[in-house]
């Protein structure tokens, strides 16, 4: 066997013919011997050189002694290889998440491919090994797969491997793939409290592939939005009432958009026990995604409410145990994203006094807003009596409350 490429010279020799000896090559197949023949009295040569795959033959070697017109005759194979040059990668389109792309790898003039093995690897990891081809000088190869987002940037390589016992050789090409992959990862800036005539900043981060263009919009109290800005950054120079609400960064590129879910109540101003609000978890996506309602407080995160892109859930009668952190979760083949609202239900402040009628030597006064404060009176006399007043405040703002002590004069009995 010899190599393509090389040279290969088949020697024809003669003997006992006394005369001259005219030598015939030919083809013991339909094919031609694509060689040249040179002849020197009773030795004949067939060269081929280059060598190439196309003088795969069968080569008959027939002698002739002239002046007795006897024949003879010889016969041989002659077989190549040809080992394989570094293969070339190609795609069928973009590759974008989750979409299934045809990866094709060619490996030209190889012979003989029934030994020939190609292997794709991602990373050091065999996705698929390939080792029967048609009987072809040019194997081509493909590899159908799906990419994720985390493929962006890796290497994926075509090996080619041609083991035919006196030689062997092994060639292989590195490509890095570039998948298409929608928004993800939305960072945006925390709750911010600003002053009337204040200037404010808010930011808008996304991952994705091509890079993703970034939109503002402010949303009224029944979940409509209006763009307020384009663009990571939204600056607003001097503050005004109209400034006040919830924003959301819907960030979006030729694959698919997504938006940083929205939780957000209503009414959005203060709420006091017995009241009633809705919460409403709402996410743009795409492909559309599931959001989920959790109250991370006292319920240890149990769901109250999911649906498709959009769900609502209103509470009635707030008590104190309503209060905490609400979670709203968005979730599509891509990812999630997270956000929260936190909000607190005011009980109603109240006061009880305790009295003796049996000693006027103490008297204590509570006074409680949530978390009481006590007034201790040690030894009461006639001016403690009268009416009190409990206030109780924080920044939200204040609430008071009145009681009358009334003092008791108790005479032991003789």
């Amino acid at each position: 066997m010899a190599r393509v490429g090389d040279s290969l010279v088949l020697t024809c020799k003669a003997s006992g013919c006394a005369g001259d000896v005219m030598f015939t090559w030919a083809s013991l197949t339909d094919r031609s011997l694509y060689g040249k023949t040179e002849t020197n009295g009773t030795v004949s040569l067939q060269i081929f050189n280059p060598l190439a795959i196309q003088h795969i033959n069968k080569v008959l070697c027939k002698a002739t002694c002239t002046n007795k017109g006897e024949k003879a005759q010889t016969s041989t194979k002659v077989n190549v290889y040809a080992l394989p040059k570094d293969p070339t990668i190609s795609r069928s389109d973009l590759l974008t998440e989750g979409q299934e792309s045809n990866l094709t790898c060619t490996v030209p003039d190889v012979y003989p491919t029934e030994r020939l093995i190609i292997e794709w690897l991602l990373g050091d990891e065999v996705l698929l090994k390939q080792d029967e081809h048609l009987e072809v000088p040019t194997v081509t190869s493909v590899l159908k797969y799906r990419p994720t987002a985390q493929n962006n940037g890796q290497n994926v390589t075509c090996r080619a491997t041609l083991d035919i016992g006196i030689d062997k050789r092994t060639r292989e090409t590195v490509a890095s793939m570039t998948v298409q992959y929608s928004p993800r990862n939305i960072t945006i800036s925390e709750n911010t409290q600003v002053n009337i005539g204040d200037s404010f900043t808010l930011t808008c981060r996304a991952e994705g592939n091509p890079e993703p263009t970034v939109l503002w919009r402010k949303l009224d109290q029944d979940g409509r939005s209006v763009v307020a800005g384009e663009g990571a950054t939204l600056l607003v120079e001097e503050a005004s009432w109209s400034h006040g609400g919830e924003y959301e960064c819907v960030a979006h590129n030729i694959v698919g958009n997504r938006t940083k879910p929205v939780i957000y109540r209503s009414p959005s101003g203060e709420l006091k026990a017995g009241d009633s609000v809705t919460i409403t978890c709402q996410s743009e996506s795409g492909p559309q995604g599931r959001v989920a309602l959790r109250q991370l407080t006292g319920s240890q995160g149990a769901e109250l409410q999911s649906n498709q892109g959009h769900t609502s859930i209103t509470v009635q009668s707030l008590t104190a145990t309503d209060s905490g952190l609400y979670e709203c979760q968005a979730t599509n083949p891509y990812g999630k994203q997270t956000s929260f609202l936190n909000f607190t239900v005011l009980d109603e402040l109240y006061t009880e006094n305790q009295r003796t009628t049996e000693t006027i030597t103490s008297m204590t006064v509570q006074c409680k807003y949530i978390s009481g404060a006590t007034l201790l009176v040690e030894e009461a006399s006639w001016s403690h009596g009268g009416e009190y007043e409990c206030v109780a405040h924080n920044v939200v703002g204040n609430r008071t409350a009145h009681m009358t002590v009334n003092l008791l004069m108790v005479y032991p009995i003789a």
